[in-house]
């Protein structure tokens, strides 16, 4: 297979956020000011790793706002000669990243702002948002546009009912300031915005497609008689794919200053559909790679269960040309979707009514590899009860794929009814080894791991493993605290497990609760507490 190159690197280094968006993809963990974020020297390691030409875009959360307190990272994002660095932000915090502004008239870069409406539609949208001065930074940006290198400024904007109305105005502002383009996407249905913001998205989406068209089309006539120097384009509208772009400043010929033209050709070299037998299902990796705040490496911002590797153990190149990549690019050749991400993320490319994307997200939810494994764990966990190894060859026999979270359901299963009813430990330390080779920090894998030891009678290493455990895993798994109180009674160590049993006995008030009744039974035999509920 063609060795196919690595132009695009998206980094998703934070979680925090300065705005409250009421359409937001992400508010779950926005909302709830998610402290997850791109651990500095993973950052460093991965920057330092870019040895080929390449886009490399930030995203958040706000990504400005992981620069904010720490904007010497500047001094390595520029010192790569190989990076192009792309930040997609909502543009409040641009006149505060003194650093970065020192960068810019001085290096390629690309800016891109997510703003839609104007005024007092804008900051009903970007709650906490301040319509003067984002736009002021964004003649920020414009200023420090370097002269002989190449700095594109550019504009995501959402369509709805409000904006659109706003659109005409919006984008001949932006051609008078000299924004680059400004790039009209589709508003895509938020569960996680619609319950924490009460967003109604009947209400806020559009509905009339002929109009949405129609408005695209008079738009980009007008461009075209004042000659606008601004490029316009729209994500497709029911198979139309409109757009502006004027002779002189085209945003798709922009790339030939410095290191863009470089990129530009591998694309194109990506792109001749000679490589393929049939025209790929999606692109994707074949010319980037997707890093989250774990460190690991997605093929799209939405493949959020293919797992191709991790920057902690691997260079990002190693990983791009490993056997899971090369597994994804044979699935993604045929011309349908073969993972539910896909499928998602495919919704949203055309217009759709809102009523048929609402009921597209619904139905996408109960689709995919989740629920067949799930079904396929309930069909084993019945079977299990009159024949155990008919039910474990029937498990076993189900195709998983190394590189996709969903297939943790099926390992853990497995590695259960290998430790806990069949005695075999090697079998067991095979599927825990398959779950930790995509989520090293796994609770389940790590206290079966523990278990091992635990039934071998090697209670120190058992120990070891569930000790180190973060704090927050313990709480959410409360079985390390049995474990470690089980741990500690065969060593006859009687506080620690008496200790363990009670904070294992304080997350539940069922006593029916597997556990419990053991962990009762030792604590009152060593005088400890007796139970009165």
């Amino acid at each position: 297979m063609k060795n196919y190159n690595l132009t695009h690197i998206e980094m998703s280094i934070n979680n925090a956020c300065n705005y409250r968006c009421i359409m937001c993809t992400r508010a779950d963990k926005i909302h709830n000011n998610s402290s997850e974020q791109l651990e500095e020297n993973l950052f460093l390691k991965i920057v330092r790793e870019i040895k080929q030409k390449s886009i490399v875009t930030l995203v958040g959360g706000e990504p400005l706002l992981y620069f904010q307190d720490r904007q010497y990272l500047y001094d390595e994002l520029f010192a790569n000669i190989n990076i192009i660095p792309r930040f997609i932000t909502n543009g409040s915090l641009l006149d505060k990243q003194i650093q970065l502004l020192e960068y810019m008239p001085k290096n390629n870069w690309r800016m891109e702002f997510s703003v839609e409406g104007v005024g007092q539609n804008y900051e009903s949208l970007r709650k906490g948002g301040s319509w003067e001065n984002v736009l002021n930074n964004i003649k920020v940006a414009i200023q420090k546009k370097p002269q002989d290198k190449l700095g594109i400024v550019g504009i995501n904007y959402i369509a709805t009912n409000e904006t659109l109305q706003d659109l005409k105005h919006f984008v001949t502002l932006m051609d008078q300031i000299g924004v680059d383009y400004v790039h009209v996407h589709h508003l895509t249905y938020s569960p996680s915005a619609a319950n924490i913001y009460n967003t109604n998205f009947s209400t806020l989406a559009i509905s009339d497609a002929d109009n949405y068209i129609d408005s695209a089309y008079n738009i980009v006539q007008e461009l075209k008689q004042k000659q606008a120097k601004i490029n316009l384009i729209f994500d497709p509208i029911h198979g139309n794919k409109i757009s502006y772009s004027p002779k002189k400043n085209n945003i798709f010929n922009i790339n030939e200053k410095d290191g863009y033209n470089e990129i530009k050709n591998k694309i194109h070299d990506t792109f001749r559909l000679r490589f393929f037998p049939t025209k790929p299902f999606c692109y994707a990796p074949f010319y980037q790679a997707f890093i989250n705040q774990k460190g690991e490496v997605l093929p799209c911002c939405t493949g959020g269960n293919l797992i191709m590797g991790s920057c902690f153990k691997d260079n990002i190149y190693d990983i791009y040309s490993n056997d899971n990549f090369k597994q994804l690019r044979e699935d993604v050749s045929d011309s349908k979707p073969k993972y539910c991400c896909c499928s998602k993320a495919y919704s949203t490319m055309d217009f759709k009514e809102y009523k048929n994307l609402h009921e597209t997200k619904k139905s996408l939810t109960t689709f995919g590899m989740s629920v067949y494994y799930d079904q396929k764990i309930q069909e084993f966990k019945t079977q299990l009860a009159s024949n155990i190894d008919m039910a474990i060859e029937n498990l076993e026999s189900i195709k998983t794929q190394s590189f996709n979270s969903h297939s943790i359901k099926i390992w853990n299963e497995l590695a259960g009814v290998y430790l806990y009813r069949k005695k075999d430990y090697e079998k067991t330390k095979y599927y825990v080894n398959k779950i930790l080779s995509l989520h090293g920090d796994s609770a389940e894998a790590l206290i079966k791991y523990a278990n091992i030891f635990n039934e071998q009678g090697h209670y120190d290493q058992a120990i070891d493993i569930l000790n180190n455990l973060e704090n927050s895993k313990k709480d959410n798994y409360s079985l390390v605290y049995f474990w470690l109180g089980y741990a500690y009674e065969k060593k006859n160590m009687k506080d620690l497990a008496v200790k363990n049993y009670q904070l294992f006995l304080e997350k539940f008030s069922d006593k029916t609760v597997w556990g419990y009744q053991h962990a009762l039974q030792v604590i009152c035999d060593y005088g400890g507490i007796n139970d009165s509920r």
